[in-house]
């Protein structure tokens, strides 16, 4: 059971790969949103499972914020497209990893919260702060036409 919990909370092996594994968990939350961009079930599942696989993921790997664990990650990067138009989602992808890489301001001392919610909550805040930003920023463009 432990090593099922490992594998999904490293969101399906994303979280093994060696070199930049936020990175690529990143990259499973883009492919979330090729199927459910727009679909507010999957968005609420996908954020609720993984801040389960947060909590969990910590104990099976015995450490605080776990490196393999990519679950925050992919739940935000999914949270930073949600509803954007696919020719978004790249700026997305580097808004929201410079967001989760650097955390300014509030973001840094969201990871101190306990637990799962600490693992998940820096993620989640950047990725709904890239997706304001850029909601922002399509509003502003087309009024600016």
């Amino acid at each position: 059971m432990r090593g099922v919990v490992r594998f999904l909370a490293a969101g399906g092996g994303l979280g093994f790969i060696p070199f930049m594994p936020g990175t690529w968990g990143s990259v499973g939350g883009i492919a979330l949103l090729v199927f459910f961009s727009r679909n507010w079930l999957a968005l609420g599942l996908v954020v609720g499972a993984s801040l389960i696989l947060a909590q969990v993921g910590e104990v099976a790997f015995a450490s605080k914020d776990p490196p393999q664990v990519v679950v925050d990650e992919i739940a935000g990067m999914f949270l930073a497209g949600f509803g954007l138009k696919p020719g978004l989602w790249p700026l997305a992808f580097v808004l929201f990893r410079f967001f989760d890489i650097v955390k300014p301001g509030f973001l840094r001392s969201l990871q101190r919260l306990p637990g799962g919610a600490g693992v998940m909550a820096d993620d989640l805040a950047a990725g709904l702060l890239t997706n304001a930003l850029l909601v922002l920023g399509e509003r502003l463009f087309l009024l600016l036409q």
